[in-house]
């Protein structure tokens, strides 16, 4: 399970912490594959469960932002006890409005809360769980303040 703890951490990663740092986090926290290994580009950590981590870095090479994948087998991306991934996209707006503001963009395929610097994505929007693409969240970005500037 990841904890998603906008606007400071994402799992193990901490937005300011070093690639390196953040390297050894994943692998601490069990992640099977991470950085340049197999080919990989540094700050991409892959977990049994197919859920990636990609770490951003901007100046100095420290983390300005941390990104989540959906997996394919079950994992847990949690914020305040939901999961993200696996909770329908409707569901997580409406818990997400219960505690800070949230902005939708891109024709309801991008929820942005701008306090906590945290954006949910899917490719598109889906009335029926069927649809899984649309339906839930597929990636979750936690920046620090500046990143989209």
């Amino acid at each position: 399970m990841i904890e998603v703890a906008p606007p400071d951490r994402m799992g193990p990663v901490s937005i300011g912490m070093s690639v390196d740092a953040a390297e050894a986090a994943l692998r601490a926290h069990g992640a099977v594959r991470v950085g340049e290994q197999d080919g990989l580009r540094r700050g991409v950590a892959y977990y049994a469960s197919g859920l990636s981590l990609h770490v951003h870095t901007g100046t100095g090479g420290l983390v300005n932002a941390v990104e989540a994948f959906r997996p394919i087998n079950p994992d847990v991306l949690s914020l305040n006890g939901i999961d993200l991934f696996s909770t329908p996209a409707h569901e997580v707006e409406s818990v997400l409005r219960g505690f800070t503001e949230v902005e939708i963009e891109e024709r309801g395929c991008m929820l942005i809360a701008p306090d906590l610097l945290l954006s949910l994505w899917r490719p598109y929007v889906a009335e029926s769980s069927d649809d899984r693409d649309g339906y839930y969240f597929e990636s979750a970005l936690v920046a620090n303040p500046g990143y989209y500037d």
